[in-house]
């Protein structure tokens, strides 16, 4: 069964941990060493661990075996990392609004007139 946003932010809001599981964890922590293969264990806001298997962790593993788990396996996992501005599918549209020469008319043509139209 996969994991809702519903389900992952009900377990958020009530404090349940939260295993993100099999991902390629980058840690950018030089203690803590990008795995291939991963988890993460969060309660609320707060990371609690990462490593190999948390599972079967001593330390962890109670937590992990309550948790909602979040298979992230194939994609990247950046613990601590906030993306709070991204402007990736504008890609698409690069050279193809040539005539665009500042703000005002990159904002209308851009994000008044495409943007509506994308759809995740």
């Amino acid at each position: 069964m996969k994991t809702t946003l519903a389900d992952f932010t009900a377990a958020h809001d009530s404090d349940r941990p939260i295993l993100l599981t099999g991902g390629a964890v980058v840690t950018m922590d030089p203690s803590i060493p990008d795995l291939d293969a991963g988890d993460v264990l969060l309660v609320g806001p707060q990371i609690i661990a990462i490593g190999a298997d948390l599972r079967s962790d001593p330390g962890h593993g109670a937590a992990a075996a309550s948790a909602l788990v979040v298979d992230t396996r194939g994609a990247i996992v950046g613990p601590g990392f906030v993306d709070t501005h991204r402007h990736a599918w504008e890609a698409q549209l690069r050279r193809s609004i040539p005539d665009v020469s500042d703000l005002g008319e990159y904002v209308m043509s851009t994000l008044a007139g495409v943007a509506p139209n994308y759809a995740p």
